[in-house]
């Protein structure tokens, strides 16, 4: 079991006031039963919220999880329970007040990617 840190920094466009997310690393490698801490570098007001796409992958302490493949800083660590190895997206939002999105990784070369590798 190896623990992975991703990093996230949100960025809001002083003029437009629209928000983008910049993720490191781009595409995080683990196997079956290693860690996720999502961490931010950022010094933003707002709540950090994760939307994993693939959520069967994932688990977290948070019961709500399993329905809804949203991750928040306060659920802990994120498992990879697998069971299939290949790629799967996140999406990264800003949450500001009313939960209302302020940056999103939903920008094409925003967000990032976590990848499984098989059993061997």
């Amino acid at each position: 079991m190896e623990a992975h840190v991703i990093t996230l920094n949100y960025v809001v466009d002083q003029v437009t006031q629209k928000g983008r997310v910049d993720v490191v690393p781009k595409v995080t490698h683990v196997r079956k039963n290693d860690t996720l801490e999502f961490q931010r570098k950022d010094s933003l007001a707002g709540k950090m919220r994760i939307t994993f796409r693939e959520k069967e992958l994932f688990g977290t302490k948070n019961p709500n999880f399993s329905t809804t493949g949203k991750f928040f800083k306060e659920d802990g660590l994120v498992i990879v329970k697998g069971p299939r190895a290949g790629t799967t997206l996140f999406d990264c939002d800003l949450l500001g007040p009313d939960d209302k999105v302020l940056a999103s990784s939903t920008d094409p070369g925003s967000g990032g990617a976590i990848e499984i590798a098989g059993n061997r």
